[in-house]
């Protein structure tokens, strides 16, 4: 009996794959327009992703920032006073955890798509040369498959 159910509705993975199935889709159209972008413009389109986050939860991160300054500012607040500022900021944290978490799956299939094109590059060619950032000439100091080169730098896949 089980095992007539099982088949005529589907077992949870089943269920579960055919939900993705529009994901992997929308991954797919957009890992298909990354084919001809530069490494430059790949990267800044994952910068803009982290943008994205960050813009989002700027207001909470700001309104946290002012909570702070308030309680530092005034070194005779009352221990209630401060208590309360202090749970004001845990809330705000559990609203920043939730907006992130929206716009996380909102941006999911862009992600996965560069990160999919990037693997694909890495994959197929010995190194890459991208304008190096800062993050760059940081990196290069402890990782010995990125070189700099001038303005370049230099990622090496092995």
């Amino acid at each position: 009996m089980f095992d007539f159910l099982k088949k005529l509705l589907g077992t949870k993975s089943e269920k579960d794959v055919k939900g993705l199935e529009s994901k992997v889709e929308e991954i797919n159209t957009i890992y298909t327009s990354l084919n001809s972008i530069s490494h430059d413009e790949l990267r800044a389109k994952s910068a803009a992703l982290k943008a994205k986050i960050q813009t989002a939860i700027k207001p909470q991160n700001d309104e946290i920032a002012a909570i702070k300054a308030q309680v530092d500012s005034n070194p005779d607040i009352d221990v209630n006073a401060k208590e309360d500022s202090y749970k004001k900021i845990d809330d705000i944290d559990k609203e920043i955890t939730k907006k992130i978490e929206e716009v996380l799956n909102e941006i999911l299939p862009e992600a996965f798509a560069i990160l999919k094109e990037t693997a694909r590059r890495f994959k197929e060619n010995p190194s890459m040369e991208v304008t190096a950032t800062d993050v760059d000439k940081e990196l290069s100091k402890q990782h010995a498959n990125i070189e700099l080169n001038g303005s370049k730098a230099i990622f090496k896949n092995k």
